[in-house]
């Protein structure tokens, strides 16, 4: 029996259950938005 892995999301620090193993957001929303602000830094 696996076991439930939860994750912290990188953007919105909230916990999440990734679908996959190397997961980094929660959301496609959080994915986008981490994008946009690393693309305003830049």
């Amino acid at each position: 029996m696996g076991t439930i892995v939860s994750s912290i999301c990188t953007h919105c620090q909230k916990p999440f259950r990734p679908l996959r193993k190397d997961a980094y957001f929660c959301s496609d929303k959080c994915r986008q938005a981490a994008y946009r602000e690393r693309k305003k830094d830049n």
